[in-house]
């Protein structure tokens, strides 16, 4: 079609964005949870947009959508800051616990973190994973993660979920001049 956009087509790339308006929601929740978390907006570099940021003594999170749970976070300035003011550490097979290199004190430790979201296979429309995964110092994901939606598989029901409109409906796409003649 040529003058107009499929209803289907503006779900698609509005669905994103209202999955992560709805992650965001949820990690400002939190805050009021416990008084040693605090969830804040931050700006990009640019100010042309802003994440969610949570700060635990011992920690910083942030969220992002990826197409695949194996997939990576695309680079940003403000998280390669953050993974650059992590302490070294190693996660442990074993015990799938965090382990920081002896030179790291108590008060020192610090790790940043990532909550990866992203769509079900074979329904865009539903969050199909929501993991923890952590980052080296050259932006891959060490080995290990926390996979929320086995532990928490109520609240990936809650954030998932955009009501699909099956119909095939269009919405004609007008220029700004065609719409300034429609008022005269």
């Amino acid at each position: 079609m040529t003058n107009g956009l499929y209803l289907d087509d503006i779900i698609r790339y509005l669905f994103p964005q209202v999955l992560r308006a709805k992650i965001d929601l949820r990690l400002f929740a939190l805050a009021p949870l416990t008084p040693i978390l605090g969830v804040t907006l931050e700006p990009n570099k640019t100010a042309t947009a802003h994440h969610a940021l949570i700060k635990l003594p011992y920690a910083m999170i942030t969220a992002s959508a990826v197409r695949g749970a194996e997939k990576v976070v695309r680079p940003a300035g403000f998280r390669n800051n953050y993974v650059r003011l992590q302490s070294q550490f190693v996660i442990d097979d074993k015990t799938n616990t965090l382990r920081f290199s002896d030179e790291v004190t108590p008060d020192e430790a610090f790790v940043y973190a990532i909550v990866i979201h992203g769509p079900k296979q074979g329904d865009r429309y539903r969050n199909g994973f929501v993991h923890i995964v952590f980052l080296d110092a050259d932006g891959v994901y060490l080995p290990g993660r926390i996979k929320l939606e086995e532990r928490f598989p109520e609240v990936l029901e809650e954030i998932s979920g955009v009501e699909q409109i099956k119909d095939n409906v269009t919405v004609p796409a007008r220029t700004r001049q065609q719409q300034e003649a429609d008022k005269s």
